[in-house]
């Protein structure tokens, strides 16, 4: 395997109160793997004792870009500022996979052939503002967007060994298109109670558009919903740089590529996995209490905290009569 990749900045200073920074970086991987088992498969219920031979190859090749642009604003008044920033991303896969297992029974024998290629391409706005409303009252606030398409083009072949030829497994074949936008705006106060006491309160409101659509499957869907995620943190300073803090906070964890693609994974038969687009995201909410302190110059850090998450994303099992797994 081999994954090269880097990176370039630049900054630009256009006076006391105006920049810009601007960062490209790549990255890549690839590799190859090759594949040879030997296997019995023995079911005495099922009155099954098997032997087969199977070779797998496969190949895959990644790359991918982030391209971010910043620009921020200062004021005369300290720790009020504007940034903007703008962000590219795109990734590009493609995997390639065979298998041939032969077996002294006929209907062990196979041979296939599956290929799957995606691209991935999201763009973000983000604009964020902090105002001081006075010396002991900060103000946060912003908006954001982000617009992500992906798609997936995952074909499959096996050998018929009567023909003596490849066929396409039309099940198997098709073209996955997912589309993901997401406009959110949070707003947050920084509040000062006293010379020991300090107070964050927020809420983010995000609302999620979810699309899916095959190019030879009327199979389409649709899903779009809000949330809204509150935060509060209450703070208390002691002498000698210590500090106590207890924490409210709810996030969102949306599936990813790799749960969502519903490419069939066929290098190993018996066992094959692929993904669900119709999953929603997780939800946390987390309680915490940390502790920080300065003994002596060294720095330490003690926390408890309670986390409760909802709608959680994990893997199912299934085995069917013959024995075959499938994991989504």
């Amino acid at each position: 395997n081999y994954g090269p990749g880097g990176s370039i900045g630049a900054f630009f200073d256009l006076n006391g109160y105006n920049s810009f920074s601007s960062n490209l970086s790549f990255r890549g991987h690839g590799d190859t793997r090759n594949e040879l088992v030997t296997s019995t498969f023995i079911d005495p219920v099922a009155g099954l004792d098997q032997s087969y031979t199977r070779r797998s190859v496969s190949s895959s090749l990644r790359g991918g870009f982030d391209w971010t642009t910043d620009y921020r604003r200062t004021f005369k008044q300290p720790e009020r500022e504007l940034i903007f920033a703008l962000q590219f991303s795109g990734n590009q896969n493609s995997n390639k996979n065979s298998l041939e297992q032969l077996s002294a029974e006929t209907a062990l024998r196979r041979d296939e052939r599956n290929n799957n290629s995606g691209l991935n391409l999201e763009t973000t706005l983000q604009l964020d503002y902090v105002h001081p409303i006075s010396p002991s009252v900060k103000m946060e606030t912003g908006v954001k967007g982000v617009v992500r398409k992906i798609d997936s083009d995952f074909s499959s072949e096996f050998w018929d060994f009567d023909l003596q030829q490849y066929f396409t497994n039309d099940q198997r074949t098709d073209i996955f298109y997912y589309d993901q936008d997401v406009i959110s705006g949070y707003l947050s106060f920084t509040t000062k109670l006293g010379k020991n006491y300090g107070l964050v309160t927020g809420a983010r409101y995000e609302r999620t558009f979810i699309g899916g659509d095959f190019e030879n499957q009327s199979n389409s869907f649709s899903n779009n919903y809000d949330n809204i995620l509150p935060s509060i943190i209450v703070s208390r300073n002691f002498s000698n740089f210590r500090s106590l803090k207890l924490s409210y906070t709810q996030r969102i964890q949306r599936p990813g590529l790799r749960f969502v693609n519903p490419f069939v994974n066929f290098n190993d038969p018996r066992n094959i996995s692929y993904g669900n687009p119709q999953l929603l995201p997780e939800l946390t909410d987390q309680v915490e209490l940390s502790y920080n302190a300065n003994i002596k110059g060294i720095s330490t850090n003690t926390a408890v905290f309670y986390r409760r998450t909802t709608d959680i994303i994990e893997s199912l099992l299934n085995i069917d009569e013959a024995g075959e797994s499938e994991t989504t």
